[in-house]
């Protein structure tokens, strides 16, 4: 009884699948993938008939491969009919710092370069712990057990000719070790929220904060060959920070005047609110603006980037964060907006605006969450959102996240058609 749902189950979602077929059909012999995509179609249709079969003969456990057999070369056929695009980016989020496979970054890279990707930007720093060998940040568990993750990460991508770019979280501590977050604390160097809470956030407007994201880029960039710094946290944790002493004095000494009602009158809907706005997004700004010159002095060939939120430019009041003013000084040499959603006119809408900004000058690469919080994606789903962000104008995208599940179940599908590279 347990295969036979097993088998009802295979056969559902195979059946989703199975309305592409006339759609792929009909691309097919409208284009000159007519020779490639036919026979996988053909032989789709046989695998289809074996597991109709299987099933009323109630061979469940083998119906459930038949199943998935069908649906994986619809998969194939519907990747095969898309043509690739000369992006300028194919990028990849790889959270964990260590690669899908820890200790095998060249499996990792091999990979990402076979399914016709340019680019990885990989998590291995942060304030409070960083996964190389830093002599300012504390090293992490991971560099303990996996030795330095941008060294292993750097020799694999440019074996196969993909740009390794360091996603460094900034401002946010996360695994910081305690003796870490208690001197940042009794320093009065982390953020507060309006209720009068302390965060583990460093206070961006605390010059000694500035100073230490500036110096951990100038040590990556010293010591390692990286094609690029990726801004991530580049912004406030959301409206209600900070409201610390320190942003108090210094906002009060930008404008000229006390705040008479600390923090009501600098929150929303407050009679100082915009000033106040304005002047947390500035905040942010000079770092970007600050790691920018970093860059251009100790490593120009490096480009240096953000992922930043999509709803711009509401995000300068919620977050702090006026990613079109970074376009627009020349500050970033791309943004990566993180438009995650399961439907494609969603992304559509998050990304058209984006795309309208006359700053943004083919640097703006939407990011599509294949496996974030906000979406699951599969092979169609992903390569119909690669396809819309082409056709408003997209000159690459960032794919949200390299894991097994985009390694296995992803990739195969690209690269036949959206991200093939032998044309």
């Amino acid at each position: 009884s347990i295969w036979r749902r097993v088998a009802e189950h295979a056969k559902k979602a195979a059946m989703i699948r199975a309305g592409f077929a006339t759609e792929i059909r009909r691309r097919a012999n409208s284009s000159d993938r007519a020779r490639t995509v036919l026979p996988v179609l053909d032989a789709a249709a046989l695998a289809r008939q074996r597991a109709i079969s299987l099933h009323q003969k109630k061979a469940y456990a083998d119906a459930v491969l038949a199943w998935k057999d069908y649906e994986q070369r619809l998969l194939m056929a519907y990747g095969a009919i898309h043509e690739p695009a000369p992006d300028l980016f194919r990028g990849v989020w790889e959270h964990q710092g260590t690669g899908p496979y820890p200790g095998d970054w060249d499996r990792t890279c091999a990979s990402v370069a076979d399914a016709g990707m340019t680019d990885i930007l990989t998590n291995v720093s942060w304030p409070g712990k960083a996964h190389y060998a830093s002599a300012l940040l504390p090293r992490s568990s991971t560099f303990a057990l996996w030795g330095d993750q941008l060294e292993q990460a750097l020799a694999a991508a440019h074996k196969y000719d993909l740009k390794l770019h360091v996603w460094k979280v900034c401002w946010r501590l996360d695994g910081a070790p305690e003796a870490l977050l208690a001197s940042m604390r009794k320093a009065g160097r982390l953020q507060v929220t309006r209720a009068g809470k302390t965060i583990n956030w460093l206070c961006p407007s605390d010059d000694r904060n500035l100073a230490y994201e500036k110096d951990a880029v100038r040590e990556i960039l010293r010591n390692y060959p990286v094609d690029g710094i990726h801004l991530d946290y580049i912004r406030y944790p959301n409206s209600g920070s900070c409201f610390c002493k320190g942003c108090r004095s210094r906002f009060e000494a930008k404008r000229g005047r006390r705040v008479a009602n600390w923090p009501e009158d600098a929150s929303h809907g407050g009679r100082d609110w915009r000033a106040y706005s304005a002047w947390r997004a500035t905040q942010i700004t000079r770092l970007v603006r600050d790691v920018n010159a970093i860059v251009d002095s100790l490593r120009p060939v490096a480009s240096l980037s953000a992922a930043v939120y999509g709803k711009y430019p509401l995000c300068i009041a919620s977050v702090g964060q006026d990613w079109g003013l970074w376009l627009e000084q020349g500050y970033v040499d791309f943004i990566c907006p993180m438009n995650y959603t399961d439907d494609v006119d969603r992304f559509a809408g998050y990304t058209r605006p984006q795309l309208a900004l006359p700053t943004q000058g083919g640097r703006v690469y939407p990011g599509i969450g294949v496996t974030a919080n906000e979406s699951r994606l599969d092979a169609i789903g992903t390569i119909k959102q690669i396809q819309r962000a082409r056709a408003l104008g997209a000159r690459g995208f960032t794919l949200y996240e390299l894991t097994p599940v985009l390694d296995r179940e992803i990739f195969p599908t690209l690269k036949l058609g959206v991200t093939r590279t032998d044309k």
